[in-house]
């Protein structure tokens, strides 16, 4: 029995861990959860979430949930690499997720991770040029009357 109490909040060390099995330098790792990566050796791998400052918190939060929605909506091959791997679409701009969350921060990482989630959701949004395009599409005549 450990002499730790069990927490389920996700530890800055479990989450650098991940972060880093995902082929995130520890630099990146500790920009995106909010530290200087010279402070990281002096984290306590048991602390909890609640020791962090309320953006590290939420920065803790939010990549966990990203990191754990990857493997439900990519394959064992590509979950991995989705991070490096560019985006062409808004806000990307031909970015890799990673570079768009270390350039524009705790903005960047709320978007992904609503992105993500509402895809594992099954909840879709179109960009106004895929509306555009549909409205340009042949539609069937629907008759209403019975």
């Amino acid at each position: 029995m450990s002499d730790h109490p069990h927490n389920t909040e996700p530890t800055v060390t479990g989450i650098l861990s991940i972060m880093q099995s995902s082929g995130l330098t520890l630099t990146e790792a500790a920009t995106l959860l909010g530290f200087n990566w010279t402070d990281l050796p002096n984290v306590n791998p048991f602390d909890s979430a609640t020791a962090l400052t309320s953006e590290q918190a939420t920065r803790l939060q939010l990549m966990s949930e990203i990191l754990n929605a990857l493997p439900n909506l990519h394959d064992e091959r590509t979950a991995p690499g989705w991070l490096h791997r560019p985006i062409a679409g808004l806000p990307f701009f031909g970015q890799t997720p990673l570079h768009f969350m270390l350039s524009e921060g705790l903005r960047a990482l709320r978007f992904i991770h609503r992105r993500l989630l509402a895809a594992q959701n099954g909840i879709f949004t179109s960009t106004p040029e895929a509306r555009r395009l549909a409205s340009t599409l042949p539609q069937p005549e629907i008759d209403l009357e019975p």
